[in-house]
């Protein structure tokens, strides 16, 4: 479950990237993975990924559950190789 602070840094991602980036405004800000790049998700559950720096949407071709899955298995990778 998301923490308090996280759950306000989604929120405060989603507004800026509705701000400046008005292709996103029917979604939400998911993932920050720094330089511009942020993994949105729609109202049907499709993760798109989204350059800020070629503003450019694509899909991922995932649906929330399977990035999450994904995500968590990437993370605890890198936990184990520390």
């Amino acid at each position: 479950m998301y923490s308090q602070l996280e759950s306000t840094i989604l929120v405060k991602q989603t507004l800026y990237m509705h701000k400046y980036y008005p292709e996103t405004s029917k979604m939400i800000a998911i993932e920050n993975q720094g330089d511009g790049d942020y993994f949105l998700v729609n109202s049907e559950d499709d993760v798109f990924e989204y350059d800020t720096d070629l503003n450019e949407l694509q899909p991922t071709g995932k649906k929330l559950s399977e990035y999450l899955v994904i995500r968590l298995e990437s993370v605890q990778q890198t936990i184990k190789s520390e």
